[in-house]
């Protein structure tokens, strides 16, 4: 049976389930934890899109993702791999991409998490690149095999900082060539930096560019309001 309601109930009825929604979504904006940035901050501490780091453009990644979709098999080695999808999950992340055309790239991200989330997530790719020294299995947008992980010099910024850099191939290319990708992970307090630098050469390139990139980014990030 169809149930009908006075004249003057039902717009009662839907302004006190308004009311109740807009309650709930004021106490989840209360709710937001202590120390994250907003949106703008993180963002705002970003190298400028339109910018340039020693004659490289910084703008949006060429292809939304290629930094994040990876999976690592053994699964411990996938801190190497990503961060932005382990668990704690940061609160908020952007990211921008710094690249010569043809040439070395790099990827700087800036992750905001809640409470000491940040330092768990430090630690646990601080720990997989020795686990992972002797190498793993990769699927990003080809199938990769990482062949080694090891540590490099660590620039001095932030409360801690692990450097590495893999060595990676194709894993079912009939000629493979060993390409390297090098990263950089600084951790200060809640905040999360991250770069990841590469090119399809051994020529040092992305080394310099990932190096000058760090030095900018950090500057920027430094002298955030």
């Amino acid at each position: 049976m169809t149930k009908r309601f006075p004249l003057g109930v039902v717009p009662a009825v839907l302004l006190a389930s308004l009311g109740l929604a807009a309650c709930g979504g004021d106490a989840e904006e209360r709710a937001e934890p202590s120390g994250v940035l907003s949106w703008d901050e993180v963002r705002g501490a970003l190298l400028e899109d339109g910018s340039s780091v020693v004659g490289a453009d910084v703008g949006p990644e060429d292809f939304a993702g290629f930094a994040d979709e990876r999976t690592a098999d053994p699964a411990s080695c996938r801190p190497l791999s990503t961060i932005i999808d382990l668990e704690p999950k940061p609160y908020r992340s952007a990211r921008v991409q710094v690249d010569r055309r043809l040439g070395a790239w790099v990827h700087v991200q800036l992750l905001t998490y809640a409470g000491d989330e940040a330092r768990e997530v430090f630690e646990m790719v601080d720990e997989a690149v020795d686990d992972c020294s002797a190498g793993y299995d990769e699927d990003r947008v080809i199938a990769a095999r990482i062949t080694g992980v090891e540590r490099t010099d660590a620039p001095d910024l932030g409360g801690a900082v692990t450097s590495y850099r893999t060595t990676w191939t194709e894993a079912e290319a009939d000629e493979p060539i060993e390409l390297l990708e090098h990263m950089v992970l600084v951790r200060d307090g809640q905040q999360l930096l991250s770069f990841r630098a590469g090119d399809f050469s051994s020529d040092g390139e992305a080394e310099e560019l990932l190096a000058a990139v760090v030095d900018a980014q950090w500057k920027r990030y430094a002298e955030r309001p």
